[in-house]
């Protein structure tokens, strides 16, 4: 993979170091994606906006030791959201975006300004990026993304898959997280469906034994087309 320079609009899966233009460029691409903008062109699906996943609960459990005591605690609850698939157009050609929650996506600081990355999925192919960011108004600050994703179309269904592990580190704390992705849709004409829904991550510290980890609870089996 290859740093890009600031004057380079090609933004493809490359090795972006953050305080580049066309990293910030690429990460407001992605967050579009998110907030629901639709591609400007044709998309690979029958979709404008994307997909529309009702209801996704996830269950997080967070393991972490009392200040007084110092005795081990466990801490469970429930995050429930809509899950969207979003069309995105970079360098040309459409992608697709997952927007529900942390940590699925990641986040990185530049001179303190807070973006959001995301794993691109190109159908019928895999994709694999790398992002770096570092915050001048933090010394020693940095952020560390890497993603991996893969898309299959197999007549009417289509699966999303994806790693992300984001690695972050401050002068006194730091975390890793590994967040991952599997999808598996079935569109038949207007109608959608969710044959499988997968998202699972954990969240370590790196200066303590706190941990919080995170499973698909439950889904609903319809989807809307946007």
């Amino acid at each position: 993979m290859v740093n890009m320079p600031a004057t380079d609009k090609s933004m493809r899966r490359a090795c972006l170091t953050m305080s580049n233009i066309s990293s910030l460029a690429i990460l407001a691409t992605l967050l579009m994606a998110i907030q629901g903008v639709p591609a400007k062109a044709e998309s690979a699906l029958p979709v404008q906006y994307g997909i529309e996943i009702p209801d996704v609960t996830v269950q997080t459990e967070r393991h972490y030791l009392a200040v007084l005591t110092n005795k081990p605690l466990v801490q469970r609850d429930k995050i429930s959201a809509s899950a969207m698939i979003s069309a995105t157009r970079v360098d040309g050609k459409t992608y697709y975006t997952l927007g529900y929650s942390t940590p699925w996506s990641a986040g990185c600081k530049i001179n303190g300004r807070f973006s959001f990355a995301t794993p691109l999925y190109d159908i019928g192919s895999k994709t694999s990026d790398r992002l770096v960011c570092k915050d001048s108004i933090e010394p020693g600050s940095t952020t560390e993304i890497t993603m991996t994703s893969s898309s299959v179309r197999n007549g009417d269904t289509i699966s999303f898959s994806s790693t992300m592990k984001t690695k972050q580190r401050a002068s006194h704390w730091g975390n890793d997280v590994t967040a991952s992705v599997n999808i598996v849709i079935k569109i038949e004409g207007s109608r959608c469906s969710v044959l499988e829904l997968n998202l699972s991550a954990l969240d370590k510290a790196s200066t303590s034994k706190d941990s919080t980890s995170y499973k698909t609870a439950s889904y609903s089996k319809n989807c809307t087309l946007r």
